[in-house]
């Protein structure tokens, strides 16, 4: 698996988290209304509970409509690919038992780096370059018998096949999560997308 390649240059995939932390991770669901700062100690409270990190890379086929209709339609996709890995990761995630132990997604819609769009025309060209990054926590103890990255990008068929979702690329995140979160989050912090555009996943168990 490759490093996690940012705007600003290569995060390498090197080992662990930060054995500093000793606290174990809230059995509780992510609040709908959690602040972005507070994602980075988020991130280090599972890390030290055994989760693990992931960066997402959604690209979607063309969609009808201007800014916000797309953002529309790929916020159900992200939600549809969450619920189809979810259920191979959890046998019952809808259970009060399953509090905690279910993988968590931050995301946000994304637009291409200008230096790096000669590289990227396809990209560009569909849906003039709109897409989404997202932060996947995955529970140490899960049913996919790999890791997320190894399936997801083993089993492409699995998000791609009801069309929507042209490609979901995956790499591990294994240190300097707020530098990733930033770069992830960059077109909410630099105000090309309003801050509710945010996803958060699962929002409640009851939307599972």
């Amino acid at each position: 698996m490759g490093p996690v390649v940012l705007g600003v240059g290569v995060v390498p995939v090197v080992a662990a988290a930060d054995a500093a932390v000793s606290c174990r991770s809230p059995e509780v669901t992510v609040p709908f209304d959690i602040e972005a700062h507070d994602w980075e100690h988020f991130i280090r409270l599972h890390r030290a509970d055994g989760w693990s990190v992931s960066l997402l890379t959604f690209m979607f086929d063309h969609m009808p409509g201007g800014r916000l209709a797309i953002e529309a339609q790929q916020r159900r996709l992200v939600e549809m690919a969450y619920r189809r890995l979810l259920t191979r990761m959890v046998r019952y995630p809808n259970r009060r038992g399953a509090v905690g132990r279910v993988p968590v997604l931050l995301g946000a819609p994304d637009f291409p780096v200008a230096r790096r769009r000669k590289a990227a025309l396809g990209d560009v060209v569909i849906n003039d370059g709109q897409h989404v990054q997202a932060l996947l926590l995955s529970p140490q103890e899960n049913r996919l018998r790999t890791d997320e990255c190894t399936f997801i990008e083993r089993e492409q068929r699995r998000f791609v096949e009801h069309g929507g979702i042209r490609r979901l690329h995956a790499v591990p995140v294994l240190y300097d999560d707020a530098r990733v979160h930033d770069y992830c989050m960059k077109a909410v912090g630099r105000g090309l997308v309003d801050p509710d555009a945010t996803i958060i996943l699962p929002r409640s168990l009851s939307e599972l």
